[in-house]
Formats: C-alpha cells, structure tokens, sequence
C-alpha cells in the first residue's frame, strides 16, 4: 500500500524542542571530531573548571539583545546560541487530531476521533525500571539545520479527555530515529531583523513508521465511536498493509524568552 493511502488521521498541535545550541559554534571554539575546546586557539585545560569555559563563550561577540537585534550588552551570544544548556529533550505538546479522512472526499470534523491525543514518548530503562520518558532531538551536525534526528521510544493515541489513567486506544514501538526528510526556509515571510529570523522561517518535514508485525503495534480491544476507527483497523488486516506512517511538520519557531 503507498502512504498515501486511506483513512488518513490529521494532527496539529505545539512541540518543545530543548535542544542545546553551543554545539553550533560559529567561533570554532569546539572541536566535534576529537571532542576538544579550544581558549583562544590552544586547547582548554581539563583539569580546570568547566566554568570558565563557559564564563568565556558568554564573553565572546556578537551579542543580541532581548529584542534579538545587535547589543554589546545584550543576553544572547551568537557562540552560545539562545538555549546553551539544552538536554536534547523533544515532545509534542498538545498534539490532538483535527480531522480525518475516509476515501477522499474531504476533511470530517465530526468523527469520534477528532480530539483523540499523540504523543511520542522516549525509551524504557530497564536498569532504573523508570516508564517511557521524553524523546529526544539531536543535531546530528550542529552546523547544519538539515541533519536534526528525533529518538522516540513509542508513539501513542489516547481518546479525546483522557487523563493519566485512561487507557490508550494505540501504542507501538519506533524501532528506528527518524530525521528532517525535507528543510525549506522563508516559511515567514516578512523578517523582522532578528538574530533568529532564518530559524523562525525554516521548515522541518519528518517521517517515520511502525510495522504492524512489531510486538507492541496493539490497538486496545475495547469499542471505540469512530467510522475511520475502525475502518483504520480493518485495512491494516490486508496483506498489502505493512503499519502506520507519521509525517508532521515542525515550523514557526517561537521567539525565545
């Protein structure tokens, strides 16, 4: 079956990407290869603190005000970027699914699923016994906006309302990182002059799929008030149907605090 295929379930909703932005370094102050800093162009002494290395990436030009445009003085450096203390933590925040399709014939606002939640959760650690935690975003290639790779653990769909004890209608694990399939820029058009223009306007397309031979690919057995539900799970009993396949598309950057 071609992943265009129906029914097909649309979502919209925010994402909180906490990934560090140091590692960008536009003064060649790190070395990514051999896992080195560098003061002045000789190699930063271990054996001293941290610190001071951080101490001085937040002295180094340009500096941005809060406004993002050009202040000696302001609180955002170029060489720490506007999130130096990132932990790679990614989510969809409020994810809920805004229409659906059943053959074509346009979008359904009056399904029983629409409002349904996704998220996507991180993995498992079997050493802490801890449950499914955050996904996480890595910059593959800090210089490039191409090369973002996402580790989620499970992706998930709750009904509409749920809370923290409501069963899932559908979970399944994702085997592999998924990264931005398609970058555009100029998504905004009309730039303001901020430092951050060309991460305001950019544009990330990313795919990934579930195999539906997958161990944990379980939709719950209880009855469920949707025509496109169901027909979902219907043509998943086809040969000809291998899973489920997610794109969604991160754009319009918030401006940071």
């Amino acid at each position: 079956m071609s992943i265009l295929d129906f029914p097909r379930i649309h979502f919209r909703g925010w994402a909180r990407v906490n990934a560090p932005t140091a590692n960008r370094d536009p003064h060649g102050q790190i070395d990514m290869a051999s896992n080195a800093v560098f003061i002045d162009g000789q190699p930063f002494d271990l054996a001293r603190h941290p610190t001071e290395f951080h101490r001085h990436l937040q002295a180094l030009q340009p500096r941005f005000g809060l406004d993002g445009r050009p202040d000696p003085a302001g609180p955002f450096s170029l060489a720490e970027g506007y999130n130096a203390g990132g932990n790679n933590h990614f989510s969809w925040e409020n994810a809920a699914v805004s229409h659906v399709e059943l053959d074509g014939g346009g979008p359904d606002r009056s399904d029983g699923l629409v409002g349904a939640k996704l998220a996507l959760w991180g993995h498992y650690n079997d050493y802490l016994r801890t449950t499914f935690n955050r996904a996480r975003w890595v910059d593959n290639d800090p210089t490039r906006r191409d090369a973002a790779q996402i580790y989620a653990g499970q992706f998930t769909i709750s009904p509409a309302g749920a809370g923290p004890g409501t069963p899932w209608l559908f979970t399944a694990d994702i085997e592999e990182g998924h990264g931005a399939r398609w970058t555009r820029g100029g998504h905004v058009a009309e730039k303001s002059g901020h430092f951050l223009d060309d991460e305001f306007g950019l544009v990330r397309l990313f795919q990934f799929s579930v195999s539906k031979q997958q161990p944990h690919f379980l939709f719950h057995p209880r009855q469920f008030d949707s025509e496109v539900w169901n027909r979902l799970q219907r043509e998943l009993e086809s040969d000809d149907a291998l899973g489920l396949t997610v794109q969604y598309a991160l754009f319009n950057m918030s401006t940071p605090p």
